[in-house]
């Protein structure tokens, strides 16, 4: 293993101007005109990308020629955005003693309830859970495993939700203090199963 697993990308549809400017504008939050590798990873994992902050400022250098600690003003950060959101791949770093190393080596479900008291969680990984830009409350991984008992992939789930409802009928979403259930893990199970074969028939 290299370090590495590679994510299939977004391979959406371009980001369109307006969408791109009120991003700018969320995360230039001292209103300077420009905004740092932080603020664009925490832009990026709001949207769902899955890479890590070092991910990032390796996309400074690589696709505007920026050291990673460069700010960026509004024209690099739209054709940084683009860039990320139609990439074919992203690769996913694995950490020694992290979540997705865990899983990948002992094959086996992990479901952490609660990131902040789990001691399988160390405090390196916490810190940097906390520069996503969002509160990291829960998390469910599975390996997926190929007709040989080979691990080849993961999947990672992020903060169960659930829904509550108001006095106005609205049902508001908001994350589970109790973590993903026994439920949850047997329908990630199936799905990495689901991928699994979907893979196989790539592969044939």
């Amino acid at each position: 293993m290299d370090g590495h697993l590679t994510s299939m990308g977004w391979k959406g549809k371009p980001p369109t101007e307006d969408e791109l400017r009120h991003a700018f504008a969320a995360y230039d939050r001292d209103h300077s005109g420009t905004v740092s590798a932080l603020e664009v990873y925490q832009a990026l994992r709001r949207l769902s990308w899955t890479a890590e902050l070092s991910d990032v400022e390796e996309m400074f250098k690589n696709i505007l020629g920026v050291p990673g600690d460069s700010l960026l003003n509004y024209e690099q950060f739209c054709k940084l955005m683009t860039s990320a959101i139609l990439a074919d791949e992203v690769r996913l770093r694995i950490r020694p003693g992290g979540s997705r190393q865990r899983v990948l080596t002992s094959g086996q479900v992990l479901n952490v309830r609660n990131v902040a008291t789990d001691p399988r969680i160390g405090d390196e990984s916490r810190t940097r859970y906390t520069l996503r830009g969002y509160d990291v409350m829960s998390l469910l991984l599975a390996p997926v495993v190929d007709r040989e008992g080979n691990v080849i992939g993961l999947i990672e789930l992020v903060n169960k939700e659930v829904t509550t409802p108001t006095s106005g009928d609205r049902l508001v979403r908001r994350n589970s203090e109790y973590g993903f259930s026994a439920d949850d893990e047997k329908l990630l199970k199936m799905l990495c199963a689901h991928c699994a074969v979907f893979l196989r028939h790539l592969d044939g």
